[in-house]
C-alpha cells in the first residue's frame, strides 16, 4: 500500500502508461499519418540518396501544391489507398509504437514517481505535527498545489522527450518517406541518420522546440487527467452522480 515509488511500483506505473499509449496510438494513427503527410508534401519531396535515405528539399515555402503535385485535405487518405492499399494508412507504426511505447511509459511512471514521493514527504510532516493524515481530502495538506502538479507534469514529459526524441526522428522521417527513402525497418533508419547526420544535427535535431512543446502539453494533459479523475470520484463517494450510488 501507499504511494512508495518501489521498483515494482514503477514497473507497474511504466506498464500502464506504455499500455494507455500504444492503445491511443494504434486507433489515431491512420490520422498521425495523413498529418505528416500533408505538412511534407508542400515542402519536401520523396527522393532515394544513395547511403541512406534523406527528405530533400523540392521547392520553396510557400509554393502552391499544384507545382509539387501535392494532395490537399481528404484527397490524401485516397492518395495513400491507391498508391499503397489499406496497410499504407499504417505505414510506419511499428516505428511509432517503438517511440511511444518508452514515451508514454517513462512520463507517466515519472509523473506518478513525483507524486507519491510529495505525498510520502508531506505525510511525514502532517504526522510529524501531532495531525492525522487523510490522503483522500480535498484541501489542506494532502492536497497538491496545482503548480506542483503542473510541475512534476512537465518534468516527467522533459525526461521523456530527451530520452526518446531519437525515435520521434525516426517516426517522422518513415511516414514522409518511408522504404522509398531507403528506410526498410526503424533500427536501419535509426542507424542510417547517426551516421549521415550525427547526434546533434540528425537524431536530435529541433528537440530544442520539443522541450518547449512537450513538458507543457504532458503537464496540462497529466493535470487536467487528475483533476477528472478526483471530480467524478468524489461525485461517486458522495453519491450525488447520475446512475451511481455510494456503494455503487
Amino acid at each position: 500500500g501507499g504511494e512508495e515509488g518501489g521498483g515494482k511500483r514503477i514497473a507497474i506505473r511504466f506498464i500502464a502508461g506504455s499500455a494507455a499509449g500504444a492503445t491511443a496510438t494504434t486507433l489515431t494513427y491512420p490520422l498521425d499519418l495523413m498529418r505528416a503527410r500533408y505538412a511534407a508534401s508542400g515542402t519536401v519531396a520523396l527522393s532515394t540518396p544513395g547511403g541512406g535515405g534523406f527528405v530533400k528539399p523540392a521547392m520553396k515555402v510557400g509554393a502552391s501544391a499544384s507545382q509539387t503535385g501535392a494532395v490537399p485535405g481528404m484527397s490524401v487518405v485516397s492518395n495513400i489507398l491507391r498508391q499503397e492499399g489499406i496497410r499504407g494508412l499504417y505505414g510506419g507504426l511499428t516505428p511509432t509504437l517503438v517511440g511511444i511505447i518508452p514515451y508514454a511509459g517513462i512520463s507517466f511512471a515519472t509523473f506518478e514517481t513525483l507524486k507519491g514521493t510529495w505525498r510520502k514527504r508531506a505525510k511525514a510532516k502532517v504526522e510529524s505535527a501531532g495531525e492525522v493524515w487523510d490522503p483522500d481530502a480535498n484541501a489542506g495538506a494532502a492536497q497538491m498545489p496545482v503548480t506542483t502538479r503542473l510541475l512534476f507534469g512537465g518534468l516527467a514529459g522533459l525526461f521523456a522527450q530527451s530520452m526518446t526524441y531519437p525515435l520521434d526522428i525516426v517516426r517522422r522521417r518513415i511516414q514522409v518517406v518511408g522504404r522509398a527513402g531507403g528506410y526498410e525497418s526503424p533500427w536501419r533508419a535509426l542507424f542510417d541518420i547517426a551516421r549521415t547526420e550525427g547526434l546533434r544535427g540528425g537524431l536530435y535535431k529541433g528537440v530544442t522546440m520539443n522541450w518547449v512543446k512537450g513538458p507543457v502539453s504532458v503537464a496540462v494533459s497529466f493535470f487536467v487527467n487528475d483533476s477528472v479523475k478526483a471530480y467524478f470520484r468524489e461525485l461517486h463517494e458522495t453519491g450525488t452522480y447520475p446512475g451511481m450510488s455510494v456503494g455503487g
